[in-house]
């Protein structure tokens, strides 16, 4: 087992594909594909598997990944102290639930780091994804929420993947509709009234459990039966936008939302909280870049409110 052929297990789990991380590795992707089977018959397991989209761990590779990542990133701590003739640059990961906020708070950061040099990253998935990401060191933070239905669940995940959560702020759930929805000039909504439109969801890819929606599900809420499936925050807004289709969240949008045609408004009659936090491994120490990353969350969260100004007149 050599460092190089760990740099590659490391390389092709980011690109997500033998192809792309040859690419970025600068090597021809035969090298790096014999040097993955060379591994593999030395160590006596399968790490990748190739799907339609790529290449994804095993369940053996996947564990293998999460013993030698912090391996791989003491190498190049090692090589950067010793090697480097300029500062490490500093270097965080996100992953978060597709919250407005999350990014505006990302934006922030950027226009604020003083350092000439960073590596930084943002992405919006699903909740078995960020759990799945911050557990093996792929994101440093994951943003998501907890609610009355799914905290025990979420918690006990959490603990199992020893993973820690730590609260934001709570907020009461809110309709996410279009600007022209028959219900957008409401002060606020029943969740009955609701059912009568079609509920978008965000498609959970690999997770079947309703407990890792996106979408609170507020306890004794029906789903209506037409349901629409996406995976990306605009096509969500465009949805909206243009039909009478809404679904259910934070209710925080930035000042400018309403331009896309989506506003948000209060839900009447719930009890049921959205606890919006962040996550990371529990032995896992913030880096700098990380923690002021959270400031400017907390930051932008201490300031927000709902985002529900059409003019009722």
């Amino acid at each position: 087992m050599t460092l190089t052929q760990l740099g590659y297990v490391i390389e092709i789990a980011k690109a997500g594909s033998f192809n792309k991380a040859a690419k970025s590795l600068f090597v021809a992707q035969s090298n790096v594909s014999s040097a993955i089977r060379e591994l593999e018959e030395e160590i006596g397991i399968t790490i990748f598997c190739r799907t339609s989209k790529g290449v994804e761990f095993t369940e053996e590779g996947h564990t293998f990944y999460i013993n030698i990542r912090p391996i791989w990133e003491q190498h190049q701590k090692v090589m950067q102290i010793y090697s480097a003739k300029t500062p490490a640059a500093p270097r965080l990961s996100i992953c978060a639930h597709r919250y407005p906020f999350a990014v505006q708070a990302f934006v922030r950061l950027l226009k604020n780091l003083s350092q000439n040099n960073y590596v930084v990253r943002i992405r919006e998935t699903s909740t078995h994804e960020i759990m799945k990401e911050v557990s093996s060191q792929q994101s440093d933070l994951g943003i998501l929420f907890l609610s009355d239905s799914t905290e025990q669940f979420i918690r006990k995940a959490l603990e199992l993947w020893e993973m820690e959560f730590h609260l934001l702020k709570k907020v009461k759930p809110h309709a996410f509709l279009g600007t022209h929805h028959p219900l957008a000039k409401a002060a606020s909504v029943d969740i009955n009234q609701l059912c009568a439109y079609p509920f978008i969801m965000f498609d959970q890819k690999n997770s079947s459990f309703p407990n890792f929606a996106e979408e609170i599900i507020p306890l004794g809420f029906c789903p209506p039966q037409q349901i629409i499936y996406i995976n990306d925050r605009s096509t969500a807004y465009n949805i909206m936008a243009n039909s009478d289709a809404f679904t259910l969240g934070t209710g925080l949008l930035p000042d400018n939302f309403n331009s896309y045609g989506v506003t948000s408004i209060p839900i009447q009659g719930l009890s049921d909280e959205m606890q919006i936090g962040w996550i990371k491994l529990k032995d896992r120490a913030l880096t700098p870049i990380a923690q002021e990353y959270i400031l400017w969350l907390e930051n932008y969260l201490a300031n927000s409110q709902d985002n529900h100004r059409i003019d009722r007149k």
